[in-house]
């Protein structure tokens, strides 16, 4: 096993989400310099937040992970951290260990990520090893070298990039299967007539109250997740096709005519992991490893331990889970 002064020092973490933000706490912590890179344009993959003003109402949505659970006591350590400051608090409604951020759930990996500086807007496009380690190309042309590299992304685009360099990495990612998820987010100016923070029901995984979660202000606002065979059914067709269709399946679960004066679309074409056990995947040899919650479990939570376990192997430490 190789330890934090005889590994190289330069790492690049492909990826801003949870596990990633988590391997590269840990990395940082060690002494070693870690080098964030995400295509988009803030830190959070599917803990997802935004805000939208409309007719005079401002309504707050989660449109990614609704909540998280907290079990494990490293996971729990960390979260009381968070809840110390205001960033994080329990929601009872939707379990006994389930937590949301406040005042959105975004706020859970921005406080996770504090003091972790991450290029935005950077899609790694090509990895390829060589003698001197690994070469990461960033859009057409970009290219940087590093010692070591960890994907920290669904397991299809890990298989993509792993390619050659690791095939049984590739073999492993390429073996797990992300599901899809439509996404419909409802502002309303009057709250609706039920009484239900959560309700499910057939093609609907989960239609939330986001405005009922803890330390939350602004209008009447639900978000719908259409479950996996549905998103799968409508995963090429157009968003206002999916705002029609995913509305009117949520008024006729909940017997109520919907008037939203806010209604938008989103499409996770990666959202649900698969489970497997192997928590993270680190190939010491070559100096490459993969984290993620489809490593482990469709988990905020999980994708968290994925990457502070990677974090501890690759510095040396271990993780006894």
């Amino acid at each position: 096993m190789q330890t934090a002064n005889s590994i190289g020092s330069q790492i690049a973490v492909i990826g801003a989400g949870i596990s990633g933000i988590a391997c590269a706490r840990v990395l940082s912590e060690a002494g070693l310099s870690v080098h964030v890179f995400d295509k988009g344009r803030r830190p959070g993959g599917r803990v997802s937040s935004r805000t939208v003003e409309k007719d005079g109402h401002d309504f707050s949505f989660d449109y990614g992970a609704q909540y998280f659970t907290v079990r494990h006591p490293l996971f729990r350590s960390v979260a009381a951290k968070l809840a110390d400051k205001g960033m994080v608090a329990p929601w009872p409604v939707a379990g006994e260990d389930a937590w949301v951020g406040t005042p959105k759930m975004a706020t859970l990996i921005e406080g996770l990520a504090d003091g972790i500086e991450i290029a935005w807007g950077a899609e790694v496009t090509a990895l390829s090893s060589g003698k001197s380690g690994w070469s990461v190309r960033i859009g057409e042309s970009d290219l940087r070298n590093f010692d070591q590299v960890v994907l920290a992304m669904p397991a299809e685009q890990t298989a993509l990039l792993a390619g050659a360099g690791d095939p049984e990495m590739a073999r492993r990612a390429a073996g797990s299967r992300t599901e899809p998820c439509w996404t419909v987010m409802l502002g309303f100016a009057e709250p609706l007539p039920i009484h239900e923070d959560i309700v499910k029901g057939p093609g609907i995984s989960s239609a939330t109250r986001n405005s009922g979660k803890p330390k939350r202000q602004g209008g009447e606002a639900w978000v719908v997740h259409a479950d996996p065979d549905w998103s799968r059914q409508y995963l090429e067709h157009e968003p206002a096709d999916i705002e029609q269709r995913l509305s009117e399946r949520f008024a006729s679960l909940i017997g109520v005519t919907l008037q939203p004066i806010f209604i938008r679309a989103h499409r996770w074409r990666y959202a649900l992991s698969s489970s497997r056990s192997e928590g993270c995947y680190w190939n010491e040899e070559i100096g490459l490893g993969a984290c993620g919650d489809w490593l482990l479990a469709p988990r905020i939570e999980s994708a968290w331990i994925s990457g502070h376990t990677l974090g501890k192997r690759i510095v040396g430490a271990g993780l006894d889970l």
